[in-house]
């Protein structure tokens, strides 16, 4: 009676099993706990990576100032340059009309 009985509630934790495995709700259950475990990971990557990307934005932003300054004053004198090197163009063009004469 007693191998009976283990038998019987053997077979009936394999069809609770199998019923339990099979059943479409908990397949969408299983899914949803997977997707959210998904999520949660991809949250804590991005969170570190917003934590980093901010340290970088409180820490560069002297250099990069310093940097758009230093570009600024190059304009300056680049445009200083030119403007130079356009006149003395119009001095050499001048002077060689004179000459050809």
């Amino acid at each position: 009676m007693t191998m009976f009985r283990l038998l019987t509630l053997a077979f009936a934790s394999m069809v609770c099993a199998t019923e339990h495995k099979d059943n479409p709700i908990r397949k969408v259950v299983t899914m949803l706990q997977k997707m959210q475990a998904t999520v949660e990971e991809e949250a804590k990557t991005e969170l570190a990576l917003f934590e980093k990307f901010m340290c970088y934005c409180k820490t560069s932003g002297g250099d990069l100032d310093a940097g758009v300054k230093e570009g600024e004053n190059k304009i300056e004198a680049l445009t200083a340059a030119l403007k130079s090197a356009k006149e003395k163009k119009r001095t050499n063009c001048s002077r060689l009309e004179g000459t050809s004469d």
